[in-house]
């Protein structure tokens, strides 16, 4: 039911309009460019944005104005510099269309006109927004006006149910009973009630000495407004060389829009407790980096930032509120070298299992197998195969040209954690159709009076390849901590305390049997 609310004004009789249905929190103006150029010292006008990434997660922040199941988790640190007017003692500022995910415990308000001698007594988050079931329940045994669907005359009494959904009863003067109305089309008040608010609005109670017009800056975080990276390979033919792109991907629930807003994304896990107060120490301006380029000032440029890495993006841009936005994070990378890995995990027994407080004898223990060969796109973060820059932690989508038609088809997806230069990537493609394998075991003897026993493996991997491939057969050892592996046909690496890596090499359309025996003790 779409429901409108009328506002009687008791001279001019001006009916204001809101509808029930929940519009989106658009930015108000002072959310302008700032138009700071590179030598200006004077503060100016306008609105930066710092960005951080962040998983998702289920449950909407308590404070956030929409119902909707899942936002993105992560958050921004938002710095507003705007025109406000101060009396000479104690007065109020009021900054509408904040936005609806504020942490209302970060809100910082910073006179730049005359910070010394400008103090905030008292701040507020008001986000109790005016909608009809809020009017309604604030005008209970209270005079109101209704209009019904159809238009008509307006019904006066006194409201006795504040629930829209339902029917509303309306107590009329000389009716013995109350009218039941189970829709409306207008709601006529004599005022808006007290307390609520059209928009997230924050309100300061500030003394000040100096009267007139200041430079404010204020600064808060926010809840649901995240970045994270998506990077795209693409393999361009036959030879193990790609090219690589990446985008920044800007998720923004927050409630508002930041338009032509200074834009930084900061990459990297940044603790972050509860509801954190922030002081100024946060908000310190990056030093500005000089464009390598002609074009650097369209695309982000990236630095060190403590432990972190931070991305500046060179001009300004608009992040609407509820909308994915892209932004080329780096200038795309070509040729770069990479290899196939294959990988045969054969026993990929659950974690818990290897946190029981003793040795395991049971002899059917971890006999089901694995009898997939998994296969992953590994190259080197470096200089040397035309990268080496830091990659924030993101979507890795593969796709591979076809000879034939020259269209490149999509064969993979995976995501990989924030990576410095000069590290390995590893992106897991899926599981290899002409590479097999199969693990079984051949021999189990226990002697629980002398604290041992001893399991021995098979493990067999077909090539049905035109060439040879080598395969990294990781194997658990899951009884016990404390073994020796006594006879075996390949070599192997101790990768972890309870797992070792065999590396077969299978011949084209070959195959080759890796055997093994491990001796547990305790």
């Amino acid at each position: 039911m779409l429901c409108k609310v009328g506002v009687d004004l008791p001279v001019t009789m001006v009916t204001m309009r809101i509808r029930v249905a929940h519009t989106a929190l658009l930015a108000p103006a002072i959310l302008g460019l700032a138009a700071a150029l590179a030598g200006d010292e004077k503060p100016a006008e306008g609105v930066s944005v710092t960005i951080y990434n962040a998983p998702r997660e289920e449950t909407p922040h308590r404070y956030y104005a929409y119902n909707e199941a899942r936002k993105p988790s992560g958050w921004a640190v938002v710095k507003l510099r705007t025109k406000v007017q101060l009396p000479d003692g104690v007065g109020e500022v009021r900054i509408r269309d904040v936005a609806a995910g504020i942490v209302p415990t970060s809100v910082s308000f910073k006179s730049l006109t005359d910070a010394e001698h400008t103090t905030v007594l008292e701040q507020n988050f008001l986000y109790d927004l005016a909608s009809v079931p809020a009017i309604l329940h604030r005008y209970l045994d209270r005079r109101v006006g209704l209009v019904g669907p159809a238009g008509g005359a307006v019904l006066e009494g006194s409201l006795l149910n504040a629930q829209p959904e339902a029917e509303l009863l309306l107590q009329v003067p000389g009716s013995p009973e109350p009218l039941r109305l189970a829709q409306f089309s207008e709601l006529r008040l004599p005022a808006l009630p007290e307390g609520l608010v059209t928009r997230p609005t924050l309100h300061w109670k500030i003394k000040a000495r100096k009267k007139g017009e200041h430079l404010a800056e204020i600064t808060y975080l926010t809840d649901h407004l995240t970045w994270r990276a998506d990077y795209t390979l693409v393999i361009p033919g036959t030879e193990e060389k790609f090219g690589l792109s990446g985008w920044a991907t800007i998720e923004n629930d927050s409630g508002a829009t930041y338009s032509q807003a200074r834009l930084k994304l900061m990459g990297g896990d940044v603790q972050r407790i509860q509801e954190p107060e922030l002081g100024d120490s946060v908000f310190m301006a990056a030093p500005r980096a000089a464009a390598k380029e002609a074009d650097a000032s369209e695309r982000f440029v990236e630095k060190s930032f403590f432990e972190y890495h931070l991305y500046t993006l060179g001009r300004p841009t608009t992040i609407p509120d509820h909308s994915s936005k892209q932004i080329e994070l780096f200038a795309p990378a070509s040729d770069v070298p990479f290899k196939r890995v294959y990988v045969y995990e054969g026993a990929r027994v659950p974690e818990y299992y290897r946190q029981r407080g003793g040795p395991v004898t049971d002899d059917s223990y971890g006999v089901p197998t694995n009898t997939k060969v998994d296969v992953y796109l590994e190259f080197k973060n470096d200089e040397k195969s035309h990268l080496g820059m830091p990659l924030p932690a993101g979507h890795v989508r593969v796709y591979m040209r076809d000879p034939d038609d020259k269209v490149s088809e999509f064969i993979g997806e995976d995501e990989i954690e924030h990576t410095p230069k000069d590290e390995k990537v590893r992106v897991r493609m899926g599981e290899a159709f002409d590479v097999a394998a199969e693990r079984r075991r051949i021999g189990f003897t226990v002697n629980a009076d002398a604290c041992w026993l001893t399991e021995s493996f098979e493990v067999r991997v077909r090539n049905h390849k035109p060439d040879g491939v080598t395969v990294f057969c990781h194997e658990d050892l899951y009884r016990w901590v404390s073994w020796k592996i006594e006879p075996a046909s390949h070599p192997f690496e101790k990768l972890s305390a309870q797992k070792v890596r065999f590396v077969v090499d299978v011949p084209a359309g070959g195959e080759k049997v890796l055997t093994y025996t491990v001796r547990y003790s305790w």
